[in-house]
């Protein structure tokens, strides 16, 4: 572990002593990982970006990580009201106010880049705009709680590195991550794509610690109430009493018919429903999405249940 703070006058990091008197605007994070961040740096001044996926479980620390690159990567430019997106409506003005070298959270970003939300006019949106970006040459961090549940246009082809954030089970202890490159990444992804969101299917390239964010607490903690509330409001009355289109009801009728007949192999499933083989595939992977997601659901219950009395990250 080491500790870093940015010396304006210098304008560079510093790496600090045991004998430095600790500040809430010192870094302390893996030596490894410092590496990791710097050659990022040297990319984006090379005319590249980087996009990096962190995810992790409720509270395991996966926004403070994310925050503690962006300070690092930016040389403390990074600010919660200007460079963290929400939802897809902060999309515009933070990338256009982003400068180069800059880095962006896309905090929550299952919500943005859902796989399972493919077709909607706003992940389109979100993905384009993640296309079409690399000339700002950012750093773009996504924290989403599950990496499976990213569409594969993100997780596999725009996103370079993963890294997964936990809660060391021995001492019940936060600031634990494994780190995991391009290929390692896609292996991972695609391992718990067909096994109900387990991460088990990738060995990561090293495993490390990081320190605590104590910079503009009281903005993050506001900006993270604010997501909350965009969270319940896109649920609003209209969306509820939206009647379902004749091909949606198709689609669940179908969906539940292979449900029932799932020990079938997809070729006689397809044949049953007069559908294609890559639909019939489509409409499978969709069921164990469904069922990833309850068993999650559970884990994350008994995992806030365990730590509703420590703080939220």
């Amino acid at each position: 572990m080491v500790r870093i703070r940015f010396d304006k006058k210098k304008k560079q990091w510093i790496h600090l002593t045991p004998d430095d008197e600790p500040t809430d605007l010192d870094i302390t994070t893996d030596g490894f990982r410092l590496k990791y961040l710097d050659q990022i740096k040297k990319d984006l001044k090379s005319d590249l970006d980087h996009v990096e996926i962190i995810c992790g479980s409720v509270g395991s620390g996966k926004s403070t990580l994310a925050r503690l690159d962006c300070r690092y990567v930016s040389d403390e430019k990074f600010h919660p009201s200007t460079h963290i997106i929400r939802d897809v409506n902060d999309i515009k003005r933070v990338f256009q106010n982003a400068k180069k070298g800059e880095a962006v959270l896309i905090d929550e970003g299952s919500g943005i880049f859902a796989g399972t939300d493919s077709m909607t006019k706003k992940t389109k949106y979100a993905n384009y705009i993640l296309d079409v970006c690399r000339q700002k040459n950012l750093l773009i961090v996504i924290s989403a709680p599950n990496l499976h549940r990213l569409s594969a246009a993100v997780a596999i082809d725009r996103a370079i590195t993963c890294t997964r954030v936990y809660i060391d089970s021995r001492t019940n202890r936060r600031g634990r991550f494994a780190f995991y490159g391009m290929r390692a990444k896609e292996k991972l992804y695609r391992f718990a794509k067909s096994n109900f969101g387990s991460l088990k299917g990738a060995k990561p390239k090293y495993r490390g610690q990081f320190g605590i964010d104590k910079t503009y607490t009281e903005e993050y903690l506001r900006l993270k109430d604010e997501t909350l509330d965009l969270a319940l409001d896109s649920f609003g009355d209209k969306e509820k009493d939206k009647a379902p289109t004749p091909q949606e009801i198709i689609r669940e009728h179908n969906i539940e018919l292979i449900k029932i007949h799932w020990d079938k192999p997809i070729r006689e499933q397809a044949e049953i429903l007069n559908l294609s083989t890559r639909t019939i595939d489509n409409y499978r992977q969709h069921v164990k999405m469904v069922e990833a997601d309850k068993i999650e659901k559970l884990r994350l219950e008994k995992s806030l249940n365990s730590t509703k009395d420590a703080p939220q990250t």
